[in-house]
């Protein structure tokens, strides 16, 4: 015996089962309406067709042919995992050779200042006349290290060239040794 109460939840539920059921039958329309001028040899290819799609599913899911798949993707996956550890190793590798390399020019930085402190300043000659106006290089060295060769520049050394041109640093350390 059904209660006052129940009667609207049963209804509200045969509504919605009717309406899933007008919703299936909209499609199945649509699909009888798709398939009405085709002839009965294809559609039985496209039957054939959905069972064997059916088929290879079903053994994936039971695992026919799935192993097999699976032991690809594991041999995958170790490469990967192989290449990946190699490429860390070759990284690291140039990483320290480049923390080196970085160290030994620091270590040469610091000599070279160590040794020796340049500032180079323009000043103009004296002028007696126009020709004899042109820039004076004047080197001032200063030794920040005081040991061996290094004794004879005390605090402030004055290097005057009235015709010599500086340009390169290798064409200073040429002038210094001459």
């Amino acid at each position: 015996m059904l209660y006052l109460a129940e009667v609207p939840d049963s209804i509200c539920f045969l509504e919605s089962r009717l309406e899933e059921i007008a919703e299936k039958t909209d499609t199945i329309d649509a699909v009888a309406g798709r398939v009405e001028g085709l002839p009965i040899q294809e559609l039985l290819a496209r039957v054939d067709t959905l069972e064997g799609n059916v088929g290879r599913i079903v053994n994936y899911e039971y695992g026919d042919s799935f192993s097999g798949l699976v032991s690809h993707m594991e041999e995958r996956a170790n490469e990967l995992d192989s290449s990946q550890k190699t490429l860390l190793e070759m990284i690291n590798v140039m990483s320290e050779d480049f923390r080196v390399t970085l160290d030994v020019i620091r270590n040469e930085i610091v000599d070279v200042n160590a040794r020796l402190n340049l500032t180079v300043q323009e000043m103009q000659s004296p002028s007696v006349g126009q020709e004899m106006q042109g820039p004076w290089r004047t080197i001032f060295l200063t030794s920040n290290n005081t040991s061996g060769p290094r004794t004879k520049l005390l605090r402030k050394s004055k290097l005057h060239w009235q015709c010599c041109t500086i340009d390169t640093w290798d064409a200073l350390k040429k002038e210094l040794r001459s």
